[in-house]
């Protein structure tokens, strides 16, 4: 069009990352000898999402020894954890409700006007929405830990084993809004007349506000292990005595 901001195309769905990119990287690392046997493991992953502010980001790691420290004693250490972080919009919207929004949008209401303004339709305006600068973003951080010690005992085929794992798991959420500016033209002027307002269609209100929780929980677990395997002749013997015990711990800021 000539005169876009007269007769305005929209395209709410040209806003939308259709086909979002992905990045996996990982490097490894084992070795060890007779005695003593390790492995290493580092990871990235990242996505991109559906829309620009949109991403999900995870760094992670591992690593595990197994040390015979006797003959008859073996000891392993094994520890696995992330770090992740979610980038999502702001924080009074989510990002299917703007999804269907680009299909809402009506063809002749504009996304933006000439003058970089954000436009509307129907009350909704979806890049005052993606751009107004709010925000929620979760941080999550987990490990799962464990030590185990096994005995073989006098007694042929029969040994003992006993685990601990620590598993502490953490979340920070912090959610932050602000009003969705957009646009409305008076055409019947000239210069044609540009005058703000904020979307408050579906929801958002026209205030700011910011909210931040922080959670976190502890996983104990406890467990004793006996077990027997022999053989006499064609014949053979298995058990298995199994005792567990678990403690948990969760708060919230």
């Amino acid at each position: 069009s000539q005169n876009p901001d007269l007769y305005p195309i929209g395209n709410g769905r040209a806003l939308v990352n259709f086909q979002a990119p992905e990045q996996n990287y990982n490097m490894d690392l084992s070795g060890g000898s007779d005695r003593i046997k390790y492995y290493a493991n580092l990871g990235y992953f990242n996505q991109a999402g559906m829309f620009a502010p949109i991403s999900y980001t995870r760094y992670s790691y591992s690593v595990g020894m197994e040390v015979n420290a006797t003959s008859s004693t073996r000891v392993s250490i094994s520890l696995k954890g992330a770090f992740e972080r979610n980038t999502d919009v702001d924080a009074a919207i989510s990002s299917s409700t703007i999804f269907r929004d680009s299909y809402k949008l009506i063809p002749i209401n504009p996304t933006r006007f000439s003058n970089g303004d954000y436009g509307s339709s129907q009350g909704l305006s979806i890049l005052g929405a993606l751009n107004s600068g709010g925000y929620n973003h979760s941080y999550n951080n987990t490990l799962l830990s464990t030590i185990a010690i096994e005995q073989r005992l006098p007694i042929k085929g029969l040994s003992i084993k006993g685990t601990l794992s620590y598993d502490p798991t953490s979340t920070n959420q912090k959610q932050w809004h602000l009003p969705f500016y957009y646009s409305t033209i008076n055409t019947s002027t000239t210069p044609y007349v540009f005058t703000q307002a904020i979307a408050t269609a579906e929801g958002p209100p026209a205030y700011s506000y910011l909210y931040e929780q922080y959670l976190k929980s502890e996983n104990f677990t406890y467990q004793g292990i006996l077990t027997y395997h022999n053989t006499f002749g064609k014949n053979s013997v298995s058990g298995l005595v199994v005792a567990e015990a678990r403690n948990n711990s969760n708060r919230s800021e």
